[in-house]
């Protein structure tokens, strides 16, 4: 296997192998571009880069909420429509869910519905795939149960050449705090005690 190359979007310019934005890293695989996450401003920032967004072929979803799935439509179109999109199962049988969203607090239903807009055109597309638990989903990158802050949050593992990079969404929020206890969580955590056992995790 080749060493990934990684870009963290959203600075002024890519700085040799890596650049940053608030959720949304691009690994160069032996299986193609990959996304992990995708802010409401990934295309822009990939274009940028001078990455065609027609030629990612996986976007990874740590979680379900609207600052990481935000970007997959442009224009009332998928931004990526050539890519697979990958979720632990967890995360769409809660966000996807009419019910849930029907049950939920009135402030809480934004998140469903940001859920439901962003990924149901790839699901209506066939290019919405699933998968339960920590797993390996292309060589060198592998699912990481996350579980907590959202209900199939999702952290991915990068290996190459003995190296490892972890990106792991939304498990640490305030970092000054969680990093010297990982057992504070925040208010949007929607299972606080799985959310703990994530921050040891990681």
């Amino acid at each position: 296997m080749t060493a990934p190359r990684f870009a963290f979007l959203g600075t002024s310019a890519a700085v040799a192998s890596a650049t940053r934005d608030n959720t949304s890293i691009v690994v160069q695989t032996d299986d193609g571009l990959l996304l992990v996450d995708c802010g409401g401003s990934a295309v822009h920032r990939l274009r940028r880069l001078g990455m065609d967004p027609l030629l990612l072929a996986h976007v990874f979803v740590t979680h379900l909420h609207v600052d990481h799935v935000g970007g997959l439509m442009v224009g009332g179109q998928r931004a990526f429509p050539n890519a697979i999109v990958r979720v632990d199962k967890r995360e769409t049988d809660y966000w996807l869910s009419e019910a849930n969203m029907t049950a939920a607090p009135a402030e809480m239903k934004r998140f469903f519905q940001g859920a439901i807009a962003s990924v149901t055109p790839y699901l209506q597309a066939g290019k919405l795939t699933v998968f339960e638990g920590s797993t390996d989903l292309i060589l060198g990158v592998r699912a990481q149960s996350a579980y907590g802050h959202t209900p199939g949050h999702t952290a991915y593992v990068v290996e190459s050449r003995g190296e490892k990079l972890v990106l792991w969404g939304d498990v640490v929020h305030v970092a000054a705090v969680q990093f010297d206890d990982p057992s504070v969580t925040i208010a949007y955590d929607v299972n606080s005690a799985e959310g703990s056992v994530a921050n040891f995790y990681v």
